[in-house]
This record gives C-alpha cells, sequence and structure tokens, in this order.
C-alpha cells in the first residue's frame, strides 16, 4: 500500500477554515449578546421604575424612615418594629431588578469577551 501525502497548503486551508468557523460563531454570540443587552437595558429601566414606585407606596418606606428618624421611640418596641419593616420589603421588586441588572452584565461579559474573535482576523480563540 502506498502511503498518501496531503498536498503542501492543506494544513494552511483547515486551519484557516477552522478560524472561519470560529469567526461566525463568536459574531452569533456577539449578536445574541448585543439582543440581550438591549432586552436587559429596557428591562433594567422598567424594573427600576417599578421598584421606586413599590418602594415608595410600600409601608417599607415609611416604616424604615421612621426607624431612622425617631429610634428611640422604637427602642421598646424594636422586635416588633423590625419584623414590620421585614415584612414590608418590596421583595419582588427587588428580585426583578437585581434579575435585569444580572443579564446586563452577563450580556456585556458576553460581548466582551468575544469582541476580539468575532472582529479581527488574526484572533486568539
Amino acid at each position: 500500500m502506498q502511503a498518501i501525502r496531503p498536498s503542501a497548503g492543506l494544513k494552511k486551508a483547515i486551519i484557516s477554515s477552522i478560524r472561519l468557523a470560529e469567526r461566525r460563531r463568536a459574531r452569533a454570540y456577539f449578536a445574541g449578546a448585543a439582543a440581550a443587552l438591549a432586552a436587559s437595558s429596557v428591562g433594567v429601566v422598567l424594573s427600576a421604575q417599578y421598584f421606586l414606585h413599590t418602594f415608595f407606596t410600600s409601608e417599607f418606606y415609611g416604616y424604615a424612615t421612621l426607624v431612622l428618624s425617631d429610634s428611640d421611640a422604637l427602642a421598646s418596641v424594636w422586635k416588633d418594629a423590625l419584623i414590620a419593616l421585614a415584612e414590608s420589603i418590596p421583595a419582588l421588586a427587588i428580585a426583578a431588578l437585581l434579575a435585569a441588572t444580572l443579564a446586563l452584565l452577563a450580556s456585556v461579559r458576553t460581548m466582551a469577551d468575544t469582541a476580539e474573535a468575532a472582529f479581527t482576523r488574526f484572533a486568539r480563540i
């Protein structure tokens, strides 16, 4: 049996096609992260508005200002005041704001990680 010798440019052609496929994948990740960035930016704005609305209309704001302004009056009933303060925390609004912020940060990180590979010719992939 004869040994088959590959052509001289085969290795270069294989490596360049692999790099091209990696650039396509990086561009797809970058585009997905850009869409997620836009959506999560809107989400952060809307959830921040919701948080501020629920914070100022909830009893939490009233209890917090009472604790900060007249702490001497609350010294005798501090346990009940602390429980009332904990029960009135706008947890859903905090969770929505936190989720939108984490999604925004994750999309920014993905865009930063894939930007070099997506838009430079000889990226370190």
